[in-house]
């Protein structure tokens, strides 16, 4: 039971982390719109905002890959084939979608 609460204080707080990251990057880039809007340009904000979605994206691949592992260590092995069939589905969804199909 220990090592269960374990995984998933390491899943919530991969998950909080990636928010936070996310949340900051894109509250960043916006606070540097603003300021280029009203004609003072600090930093370009387009590299920032970019930053905070893949770190969005980033954040439920984190959890699959942590839960992966955790499944693993409980010798889980259903759900070791479940969570890398979420995360093969997931690569080949952002694969898909940067080739526009």
């Amino acid at each position: 039971m220990e090592t269960k609460q374990n995984v998933y204080s390491i899943v919530y707080r991969s998950l909080v982390i990636g928010m936070v990251v996310s949340c900051s990057l894109f509250a960043v880039g916006v606070a540097l719109q603003v300021a280029q809007l009203l004609g003072k340009p600090l930093y370009d904000p387009e590299p920032l905002m970019k930053a905070g979605v893949i770190a969005m994206i980033l954040t439920p691949f984190t959890r699959v890959v942590v839960s992966t592992f955790a499944f693993a260590v409980d010798r889980d092995f259903a759900f070791v084939g479940i969570t890398l069939t979420v995360l093969a589905s997931m690569i080949a969804s952002v694969l898909l979608g940067m080739h526009g199909v």
